[in-house]
């Protein structure tokens, strides 16, 4: 049953300075994967996972993980969500880095010194067709001058 499938998450904010490369501070924090997706990325995972959408066989149910954003809301993150509360369009950017080990799938996440200036409450990953599979609760206040890389693991128990 999909509701019963059950993920080990781990995320972390990195806030760096845009010039040296400095880490300004870095914070972990909790998201829900979706209900809506728990099965299709239980089932991923046993396969491959592609960042580009490309030639692999969808016989399990194909995850394609291509875009991130930010929003404002602080409404807590449940698996029933289905998108982000408050998005903001301007941070929406297809994912960095996208990887599979075994059952636990790496995601990196990453906007460039001007791309995420504002304070974020919230953050979520989607599909190539924009269903969100992933959402958190974040506090991250991004000034001018400094990137932000979020980090996420997705693991099947």
């Amino acid at each position: 049953m999909i509701h019963n499938l059950k993920f080990k998450t781990k995320w972390k904010a990195i806030v760096k300075d845009a010039k040296t490369g400095e880490i300004i501070r870095e914070t972990e924090f909790k998201n829900a994967v979706l209900d809506q997706w728990k099965e299709r990325i239980a089932t991923a995972m046993y396969g491959e996972l592609d960042e580009t959408g490309d030639d692999i066989d969808d016989l399990k149910g194909k995850l394609y993980l291509r875009y991130e954003q930010l929003g404002t809301d602080t409404t807590t993150a449940v698996s029933t969500d289905t998108d982000l509360i408050t998005p903001d369009v301007g941070t929406l950017k297809q994912i960095a880095s996208l990887s599979q080990d075994g059952s636990e799938v790496t995601i990196l996440s990453f906007w460039d010194d001007g791309e995420a200036i504002g304070e974020w409450r919230e953050f979520a990953l989607y599909t190539e067709d924009m269903m969100a599979v992933v959402r958190a609760n974040i506090s991250q206040d991004i000034e001018e001058g400094q990137t932000l890389t979020i980090e996420g693991k997705i693991k099947q128990e």
